[in-house]
């Protein structure tokens, strides 16, 4: 038996698994439910969430304080500047 990996990423190995060109795969994102019907039979066992963390280079900010509301803007994308009022806000909250 011979067992070929490639760390391709989960986008990579959820579009191996869909198109049967692998027999098994990974990935830290689980499949969406057209993902899952274009792979019919496929045994999907959702096993670990990587995690998402918020990366900042706001200068003369030792400690970013986000509240889960502004996290939200920042993923959903109606945050994308430390100049935006919320960001500057939960600063300044004790």
């Amino acid at each position: 038996m011979q067992i070929n990996y490639q760390s391709i990423g989960s986008g990579g190995g959820i579009k191996q698994i869909t198109e049967k060109t692998v027999d098994f795969g990974a990935s830290d994102a689980p499949m969406n439910a057209e993902e899952l019907q274009k792979a019919p039979g496929i045994q999907h066992i959702p096993t670990v969430m990587g995690a998402v963390v918020v990366i900042h280079n706001a200068s003369g900010v030792q400690d970013l304080k986000l509240t889960p509301e502004t996290v939200a803007g920042i993923f959903l994308g109606r945050i994308s500047a430390f100049t935006y009022l919320l960001v500057y806000k939960d600063q300044q909250d004790p």
